[in-house]
């Protein structure tokens, strides 16, 4: 599992958390993507995002605006959030 800041947003604060080897999600893949939930979750409380909130994304495809071509996920927070997301 890796985690890194995304500095090129204009998000609050954003990291990408993402396991090593994945391109896609497939049943094979369950167990890994529960504890990708669990590592994002704990990315957002070890950097304070707990206390007041933050939000987990997963882009899937074209239409989901997914630009990097690997599974992971966007733990956003720092700021109040809207909805819907724009």
């Amino acid at each position: 599992m890796a985690c890194q800041h995304d500095h090129r947003l204009w998000f609050g604060l954003v990291w990408l958390v993402a396991p090593r080897l994945c391109e896609q999600a497939e049943e094979k893949h369950k167990e890994l993507l529960g504890h990708l939930m669990w590592a994002a979750a704990k990315v957002a409380r070890d950097r304070g995002l707990d206390k007041t909130g933050y939000r987990l994304v997963v882009n899937d495809g074209k239409d989901g605006c997914q630009s990097v071509y690997h599974l992971h996920i966007h733990v956003m927070g720092g700021k109040k959030l809207g909805w819907p997301p724009c």
